[in-house]
């Protein structure tokens, strides 16, 4: 029923004209210790804005944009198309009402990823969640990717309450005290080409560069690796070269032998391109 009243809802001017067929996928995926699954629909209405359906038992309309007014309008758009017909849960002296309960209030959860490489090696993620928490507001958790878990030294940082434009600058704030923190304990680190997150960078360069087969978790780790490497001028690659491969990592959730075989040969193609075109210089 909810899926009946979306579609009909959003078979107007919200949906983009490039997107007419704007189902993406059915994705199935654990629950949290349920041991069973569901299936959760993802809608793209354009770009930078998509709709889950049946995530944590929810709706949330997902916007990505680097302006928070500009994301936020495209956020208010689809609300009130969903709402003409369909009355949101609101409680007088809470607010909306969402499956998240530390969204209540707005119904707005504003984030940002954040890679900590070099703060996760050093086992500082509860010093650090607790200076989020007590200076900004702010909630630090490990990012699970797919089915590799949390191998990638991403962090989720997100607002605890109700995230108005305040929210957004305590965010802002917060990750930059978080990244300053771990360029000061990355210079520290590879000040010294001895140590072993230095031996690290290149130990992986070289896995993604000869392996024949890369599982998901080996791979993830060593892009996170390699992107340490690039974020501390150790590899002449760009950020963005070095995201691209998460592409290949993500073209399928399967642990089978052949789909190993075509990550690796993915993404060994992508890192000579890369190598060839830097001629031994940084970006």
């Amino acid at each position: 029923m909810s899926l009946s009243w979306l579609r009909q809802a959003l078979s107007l001017d919200v949906v983009s004209k490039q997107s007419e067929n704007f189902i993406l996928k059915e994705l199935p995926f654990e629950l949290f210790g349920a041991g069973q699954s569901k299936i959760m629909h993802i809608y793209r209405l354009s770009e930078n804005t998509q709709i889950l359906v049946n995530a944590e038992n929810g709706l949330s309309v997902v916007t990505t944009n680097d302006n928070f007014n500009d994301a936020l309008e495209q956020a208010r758009k689809v609300e009130s198309k969903l709402f003409q017909e369909h009355e949101a849960a609101f409680l007088s002296g809470t607010g909306y009402l969402t499956a998240r309960y530390g969204d209540s209030g707005s119904g707005i959860r504003i984030f940002t990823l954040l890679h900590l490489p070099v703060l996760s090696a050093l086992r500082k993620e509860h010093n650090l969640s607790e200076l989020a928490k007590r200076n900004f507001q702010s909630s630090l958790v490990k990012a699970k990717i797919l089915g590799a878990g949390q191998e990638g030294n991403l962090y989720f940082l997100s607002t605890i309450d109700t995230p108005e434009k305040d929210g957004v600058a305590r965010l802002q704030l917060a990750a930059s005290a978080l990244t300053e923190k771990e360029k000061a304990a990355a210079n520290n680190i590879f000040s010294n080409q001895q140590s072993s997150l230095y031996d690290a960078v290149w130990r992986s360069l070289g896995l993604l560069t000869h392996a024949r087969r890369l599982y998901q978790e080996e791979t993830i780790r060593a892009w996170s690796n390699i992107r340490m490497g690039v974020e501390n001028r150790i590899l002449s690659f760009s950020v963005n070269q070095v995201d691209s491969l998460l592409s290949t990592y993500c073209m399928s959730n399967e642990q089978t032998d052949s789909i190993s075989d075509s990550r690796s040969k993915k993404i060994r193609t992508l890192l000579k391109e890369y190598e060839n075109a830097s001629n031994g210089t940084f970006d």
